[in-house]
């Protein structure tokens, strides 16, 4: 929907361009202020960057909030100063979209160590699906400037769509990755499926709290999808 949205607005932006008129006040705003904010921003993400390189350590999970922030802030400050005609802007705006597949990369190395430690959910789907965004509009916006607004309509709804509705779309994935999950803890701890009644007694508190959250992460889904396979009088345990 938002797509369409877009879509629609740029379509009335082109049959009305006059009401889009020069002004000095958004100039000074969004020209002389903003957009130096964004790229002191990505100043801050590339320090991090090179202190992750540095140091090897995987950055951490707050990356992909702060990112999704910088890649939503670096569009509506491309937007308000894209009509620019200076060189300077064209160099600025080729320097943000390289920067967002810099962002990408540093959320895709969070992301993938949280996926690696507790699975897909609905929650990581989604930020994949972002960082996906993020990647392949940077890259077609680099190469088609003229066709930026276009690809993002366009990317947005194929990614959305894909997610949605595709063979690996959200509900799907992530019922199998924690599905897959809670089989691996299991056998791993020397138990059988499905579980019963004081079967975790054995186990120390650490498993028990890993197995507890894996379990957790089916809540989201029909308890008939996962309940049979998983669990025989074993409910009130776990609640």
């Amino acid at each position: 929907a938002g797509s369409f949205m877009f879509t629609y607005f740029l379509q009335l932006y082109k049959q009305n361009e006059e009401s889009i008129a020069p002004s000095r006040l958004r100039k000074i705003f969004w020209c002389y202020i903003v957009l130096p904010l964004l790229l002191i921003y990505f100043a801050i993400f590339f320090a991090y960057g090179l202190k992750i390189l540095i140091t090897g350590t995987w950055p951490k999970g707050i990356i992909v909030r702060l990112g999704i922030s910088y890649f939503v802030f670096g569009l509506i400050s491309y937007y308000l100063t894209y009509a620019e005609e200076d060189r300077i802007y064209k160099v600025l705006h080729q320097i943000i979209f390289a920067s967002f597949l810099f962002i990408a990369l540093m959320m895709s190395g969070a992301i993938g160590l949280r996926i690696s430690q507790y699975g897909i959910t609905f929650n990581r789907y989604f930020i994949c699906a972002m960082i996906l965004v993020m990647i392949s509009f940077s890259i077609f916006a680099l190469i088609r400037p003229k066709q930026r607004f276009f690809f993002f309509g366009t990317i947005v709804f194929g990614v959305a769509f894909l997610s949605f509705y595709g063979p690996l779309n959200a509900n799907q994935t992530s019922f199998l990755s924690q599905k897959q999950r809670i089989i691996h803890l299991v056998e791993e701890n020397g138990l059988s499926l499905p579980l019963q009644e004081k079967s975790l007694t054995s186990l120390t508190w650490k498993v028990v709290q890993d197995i507890r959250g894996a379990i957790g992460g089916l809540e989201d889904f029909r308890y008939e999808k996962w309940g049979d396979f998983l669990l025989t009088g074993f409910e009130t345990e776990i609640s």
